[in-house]
């Protein structure tokens, strides 16, 4: 058994007490080793997929090769577009039957996209800005590629 301060009023307090005989104040509970341990594990997983689980320059997940057409294309392109703004979830995009809306096959599982997309710009205003984008299936049938992306 030791003494130690009571962190509240300083007057000398046993180890083994649950509380301080003349304020009441509890003593500050000690972390165990397990909870350090559990953290631990913690911090190195977030890290582990912070630094490895995405490198730059990943596409999107998409469906099967097979699955290839206008619509995926124009939402996969949505995904490339929105890394690109100030304020991702404040994007709003169009249908892709939209009028606005432009999609044309370049060949099999490559589409142009000319379209829009209202979010907030830097200053919190909602703003429209034009995009042009070619998506590319890849081989894989799980990714996509966008080229020559540009929003004005």
């Amino acid at each position: 058994m030791a003494l130690i301060k009571c962190r509240e009023c300083g007057n000398l307090v046993s180890t083994e007490a649950k509380a301080c005989p003349t304020c009441g104040a509890k003593p500050k509970a000690k972390t165990s080793m397990v909870t350090w341990l559990v953290l631990a594990v913690i911090i190195f997983l977030a890290l582990k997929s912070c630094i490895i689980g995405s490198p730059s320059g990943t596409e999107p997940p998409a469906a099967s090769r097979s699955d290839c057409s206008d619509t995926l294309a124009h939402v996969m392109a949505t995904n490339f577009v929105k890394r690109q703004l100030k304020s991702p979830t404040s994007a709003k995009f169009p249908y892709t039957s939209d009028r606005d809306v432009s999609i044309t096959k370049l060949s099999d599982c490559r589409y142009q996209i000319h379209s829009y997309v209202d979010s907030q710009n830097g200053f919190g205003a909602m703003i429209r800005s034009r995009f042009s984008v070619i998506m590319d299936g890849l081989p894989d049938g799980k990714s996509w590629r966008a080229e020559q992306l540009s929003i004005d």
